[in-house]
């Protein structure tokens, strides 16, 4: 039986980030159409307040929403957006939004392979003196 390594055990841990982005852009396709946006004209272009005139409460509904859903698949993101993702994501395209998800998802797995990371490498391994 091999044995892997702390570093091995960690990045394991570590979700594809293909496989990652892919959940993400789907989850917002599917919270997203086919209202407010046509399923046609979905695109990570678009912007909320521009592209389906958001306001800053709707938007903040439909992010709550698309975080939920992201959040049964990947338990480490909150279960809603702050009001800062809301104010800072509302004027700017989806791929933003998108990248901020994907982001908050693998900071706190990352942190973790980091800390077991460290951890390992400051555990003492017994040497063995060959005579």
């Amino acid at each position: 039986m091999q044995t892997l390594t702390a570093l091995e055990r960690a990045a394991l841990m570590v979700p594809d980030p293909i496989i990652v982005a892919h959940d993400v852009n789907q989850t917002m396709y599917d919270t997203l159409t086919p209202n407010p946006v046509d399923t046609e004209k979905y695109d990570l272009g678009l912007v909320p307040q521009d592209d389906w005139t958001a306001t800053k409460p709707d938007w903040a509904e439909q992010l709550t929403a698309i975080f939920r859903a992201v959040r049964v698949k990947y338990p480490v993101l909150p279960s809603r957006p702050t009001q800062r993702d809301v104010a800072a994501t509302v004027t700017l395209p989806l791929s933003t939004t998108h990248q901020l998800i994907v982001g908050r998802i693998f900071s706190p797995s990352l942190r973790h392979a980091l800390k077991r990371r460290i951890l390992g490498s400051t555990t003492k391994v017994p040497v063995r003196h060959h005579n």
